[in-house]
């Protein structure tokens, strides 16, 4: 790690995107409102250059880059799109957990019975596929939809959905159809990602375990359990080295490397936040960029490490003791 930098932001910011179109800017959601961040390589620093309000239902959790429109989801159920040059809400999907696809369509949670795929610029065009009903109680049935907390699309086109009663369910977009459940002993599981080799990694409400599961196993062994954080983990991502970063409400951003038996070993550990870290963001200059509940945003730049290093330091630690820190390592690894 190296090129320490810091943004004071207003208030908390709990979900970061940097957009395709323009790579200099990032887009930072608050409570109530969009920033608009532009970064300068040449000076190393962040400017925030635009405030956009908003009043909507909750928090933004989800932000999606559509071009010059943004997707935001919220976490009562609301999701909008927003236009980031009249400033105004654009579209409203009438549902939740909205997930992008790769032909430019946006699939999303409707009605208790239907995944619904839409395309934003065609008026009137959509498509539904039925959810899968599942039985939960002794007496009553209750649609899984109700129960669904996040989604991905896969590598293979296809739609994986985990719900808060241990399901995993893919559907088939083609097909239209469910194609997969795979019942699991996580509770409250809470967001998904697919990795490299088509594991989906999990993570859970009140739980610091990363869960790996092997979708295409019927065998009871088909999950492994990365152990580390101490809470929440917020948010799991894999580096194209194949290294998975992991950040969590304990404050810590841990980097994770792959054994050759398939598992992974925590190669560092980074306390940065007394408080929550609400989310991170892997920026096209090799940094990610992290932001908790002290207003701040840092951006730390991402190096290849192997060994096992833990470096604490508060909010208040000076720029020269974290720089020492990360050379520290590096002379000890080469």
């Amino acid at each position: 790690f190296a090129d320490h930098t810091e943004i004071n932001v207003p208030t908390t910011v709990y979900s970061l995107v940097q957009m395709d179109n323009m790579e200099s800017q990032i887009i930072a959601a608050t409570e109530e409102s969009l920033l608009v961040i532009e970064f300068n390589k040449k000076r190393n620093t962040f400017n925030i250059i635009k405030e956009i309000k908003i009043k909507l239902n909750g928090v933004f959790l989800s932000l999606i880059d559509l071009g010059n429109n943004m997707l935001l989801a919220s976490n009562l159920f609301q999701s909008v799109v927003i236009n980031l040059d009249t400033e105004q809400i654009a579209f409203e999907l009438n549902g939740y957990c909205p997930i992008p696809l790769k032909d430019g369509r946006i699939c999303y949670i409707v009605n208790e019975d239907f995944i619904k795929i839409v395309k934003l610029n065609e008026i009137g065009y959509e498509e539904e596929i039925p959810l899968v009903k599942e039985k939960f109680g002794e007496d009553e049935d209750i649609s899984a939809i109700n129960l669904i907390r996040d989604g991905v699309q896969l590598k293979n086109g296809n739609i994986l959905l985990i719900s808060m009663d241990r399901t995993i369910t893919e559907y088939d977009l083609e097909l239209k159809q469910c194609i997969q459940v795979i019942q699991t002993k996580i509770d409250f599981m809470d967001t998904c990602y697919e990795l490299k080799d088509g594991r989906i990694g999990i993570t859970a409400v009140d739980n610091g375990n990363i869960f790996l599961i092997n979708r295409l196993s019927n065998r009871s062994d088909n999950q492994l359990i990365l152990s580390g954080h101490n809470n929440t983990v917020v948010k799991i991502l894999q580096l194209e080295n194949e290294q998975i970063i992991s950040a969590a409400y304990d404050g810590k951003v841990k980097i994770w490397y792959k054994l050759l038996d398939g598992n992974f070993n925590c190669a560092m550990t980074l306390h940065l936040f007394n408080d929550y870290i609400r989310n991170f963001l892997f920026m096209e200059d090799g940094r990610i960029l992290i932001t908790g509940d002290d207003k701040t945003l840092r951006a730390l730049g991402v190096k290849n490490y192997i060994g096992n290093f833990t470096i604490e330091f508060k909010p208040g630690d000076k720029k020269n003791k974290i720089i020492k820190s990360f050379e520290l390592i590096d002379n000890r690894i080469n």
